[in-house]
Protein backbone atom coordinates (compact mmCIF):
# COMPACT_ATOMS: atom_id res chain seq x y z
CA UNK A 1 0.00 0.00 0.00
CA UNK A 2 1.16 3.72 -1.05
CA UNK A 3 1.59 6.01 2.01
CA UNK A 4 1.79 9.75 -0.11
CA UNK A 5 0.18 10.72 -3.21
CA UNK A 6 1.70 13.06 -5.66
CA UNK A 7 -1.56 14.42 -6.88
CA UNK A 8 0.26 14.02 -10.72
CA UNK A 9 -2.63 13.37 -12.43
CA UNK A 10 -4.81 16.81 -11.26
CA UNK A 11 -3.74 19.53 -13.19
CA UNK A 12 -5.47 21.62 -10.59
CA UNK A 13 -2.60 20.83 -8.56
CA UNK A 14 0.31 22.92 -9.38
CA UNK A 15 4.04 21.32 -9.73
CA UNK A 16 5.17 23.65 -6.82
CA UNK A 17 2.53 23.13 -4.31
CA UNK A 18 3.00 19.06 -5.11
CA UNK A 19 6.90 19.57 -4.04
CA UNK A 20 6.28 22.09 -1.06
CA UNK A 21 4.06 19.24 0.59
CA UNK A 22 6.43 16.61 -0.27
CA UNK A 23 9.28 18.99 1.41
CA UNK A 24 7.19 18.84 4.65
CA UNK A 25 5.63 15.42 4.52
CA UNK A 26 8.02 13.01 3.00
CA UNK A 27 9.72 10.71 5.04
CA UNK A 28 11.70 7.57 5.42
CA UNK A 29 10.12 3.99 4.46
CA UNK A 30 7.16 6.28 2.86
CA UNK A 31 5.56 4.66 -0.92
CA UNK A 32 5.18 7.23 -3.01
CA UNK A 33 2.74 7.35 -5.78
CA UNK A 34 3.33 8.91 -9.51
CA UNK A 35 1.51 7.68 -12.52
CA UNK A 36 2.79 6.77 -15.39
CA UNK A 37 0.46 7.17 -18.38
CA UNK A 38 0.48 9.72 -21.38
CA UNK A 39 -2.21 12.03 -19.19
CA UNK A 40 0.78 13.12 -16.80
CA UNK A 41 3.29 12.27 -19.13
CA UNK A 42 4.25 16.46 -19.54
CA UNK A 43 3.64 17.00 -16.13
CA UNK A 44 6.07 13.85 -15.11
CA UNK A 45 8.81 15.47 -16.84
CA UNK A 46 9.02 18.52 -14.51
CA UNK A 47 7.88 16.76 -11.41
CA UNK A 48 10.12 14.06 -11.51
CA UNK A 49 13.62 15.56 -11.45
CA UNK A 50 12.57 18.13 -9.07
CA UNK A 51 11.10 15.21 -6.36
CA UNK A 52 14.38 13.06 -6.61
CA UNK A 53 16.04 16.44 -5.05
CA UNK A 54 13.79 17.02 -2.58
CA UNK A 55 14.17 13.36 -1.69
CA UNK A 56 17.53 13.43 -1.71
CA UNK A 57 18.33 16.67 -0.21
CA UNK A 58 16.15 14.73 2.52
CA UNK A 59 19.00 12.55 2.96
CA UNK A 60 17.00 9.84 1.71
CA UNK A 61 16.92 7.14 -1.15
CA UNK A 62 14.57 5.67 -3.40
CA UNK A 63 13.30 2.45 -5.42
CA UNK A 64 11.20 2.18 -8.19
CA UNK A 65 8.49 -0.23 -8.13
CA UNK A 66 6.27 -1.42 -10.60
CA UNK A 67 2.76 -3.03 -10.68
Amino acid sequence: MWSWLSYDYDNKVAIKQILKTAQKEIKAVDIIVVHDNEKVEERLKELLPELVRVIREKGLSYKTISV
